[in-house]
């Protein structure tokens, strides 16, 4: 069977048009990691406020994004890390649904369910640079108010007791994902060593962070103190208000700080699927 002139120029077109769109696909995906490091990073510079005098300092993502808002070219940067995490989102769904094909049953379903969270995540940090973009800010009031009517009764603290578990169960994965390095998964060809080294700091940093506020959500629950629960700013406040408190607040932003960095060289190092 022999190929027509006509049809080699069609399968030369689609194969040229895939290439194109991959293009595309991993440019917006460099963008969202992006994005995501610099959110990192002015968590970091936050954080390193809060431990050194600046007690208004507000070190969590929405605290980041503001801050990224008031630099010279905040409008447009806000844009711009919207449509990053939203590209992250649909990538991290892809990769949900059929993504992970080389690993193993077992692992490929974990690195499946894992992603699905990724999506949670960037569809948040989207939806926040979004309401800032359009200024419409943000408000912790809803939130507290739930804790509030949760920890009032008893299912409601039954739930927060196993929000606390699992956020707590979130943070030691992270540990052992930078212990292992197995994020070297996410890599085109593993990542080299410092890239690697950045990664492992990171990911020890932010599980130790989700760690801490996942033990504050189940004493806050436990105290009948809604207050003590709370995000990244809450769990940074506690270590500040600790014996050697702003060295081990300015260790762990310094950490996190590297996972920014991590991210970095992840948009250049990705994979796809």
């Amino acid at each position: 069977m022999h190929t027509t002139g006509s049809d080699a120029g069609a399968s030369a077109k689609r194969a040229a048009a895939e290439a194109g769109n991959s293009r595309i696909i991993g440019v917006l995906i460099s963008l969202g990691l992006i994005s995501f490091g610099l959110v990192h990073l002015a968590v970091t510079w936050l954080a390193l406020q809060l431990a050194w005098g600046h007690s208004s300092a507000k070190p969590n993502q929405q605290g980041a994004i503001d801050e990224l808002s008031q630099t010279p070219v905040g409008p447009v940067l806000l844009w711009i890390l919207a449509i990053g995490f939203f590209a992250l989102v649909l990538w991290r769904l892809i990769l949900a649904i059929r993504g992970f094909g080389w690993m193993r049953r077992p692992r490929r379903t974990a690195k499946r369910w894992g992603s699905l969270g990724h999506a949670v995540v960037y569809g948040f940090l989207g939806v926040l640079c979004l309401r800032s973009a359009v200024g419409a800010g943000s408000s912790s009031g809803g939130g507290r108010s739930m804790t509030d009517r949760l920890v009032s009764n008893t299912p409601g603290q039954i739930l927060l007791y196993a929000v606390a578990a699992a956020v707590f169960g979130i943070g030691v994965q992270q540990i052992v994902k930078g212990i292992r390095t197995t994020f070297r998964d996410e890599l085109q060809d593993g990542g080299g060593p410092v890239l690697v080294t950045f990664g492992q700091i990171g990911y020890i940093a932010k599980g130790i962070a989700v760690m801490i506020i996942g033990v504050m959500i189940a004493w806050a629950t436990f105290s009948h103190h809604p207050g003590r629960a709370g995000g990244l700013d809450v769990a940074f406040r506690t270590i500040k208000d600790q014996p050697f408190g702003p060295v081990l607040l300015t260790v762990l932003a310094v950490g996190i700080g590297c996972f920014g960095f991590y991210c970095f060289g992840w948009a250049r190092r990705h994979r796809t699927s």
